[in-house]
């Protein structure tokens, strides 16, 4: 009894650590989102503007995409995908605008999206960095 008792506990063992190694490492199966560039200078941005940026990815894995949430780190900030879900070898965007609306000097802000990929953090951080001038008065 003793001995059966001993090898479930080691297969329970052996099959936790074989899902933390896939979700560290995931298999070329799985949807994988890459994107073109994950920080975007805007330069110096004008006071009182709305101004557009898109972040291109392409979907590299060999399952569908799904892209399950975007948000930012703003209200000043908005952000959307074009859609929800991607094919393998699928382009997408992620595009939205900045308000510059009573902001000077320099600018970060944070865009994030969340995938079904097999990952332990399936978050991706996009960088918005920029410079915004006051307007002469």
């Amino acid at each position: 009894m003793k001995g059966g008792i001993n090898l479930l506990f080691l297969l329970a063992i052996v099959g936790l650590a074989g899902t933390i190694l896939y979700k560290q490492n995931p298999g070329v199966t799985s949807a994988r989102i890459q994107f073109v560039q994950k920080k975007m200078d805007l330069g110096i941005l004008p006071d009182f503007k709305k101004v557009p940026y898109v972040f291109r990815f392409q979907n590299l894995g060999q399952s569908e995409l799904v892209i399950h949430d975007v948000w930012t780190s703003c209200g000043c900030t908005a952000a959307l995908a074009q859609k929800n879900r991607f094919r393998p070898g699928e382009w997408g965007t992620i595009q939205g605008t900045l308000d510059t609306v009573g902001k000077s000097g320099l600018i970060e802000e944070r865009v994030y999206v969340v995938t079904n990929e097999d990952l332990l953090d399936p978050i991706h951080e996009l960088v918005l960095t920029g410079s915004a001038q006051p307007s002469p008065d």
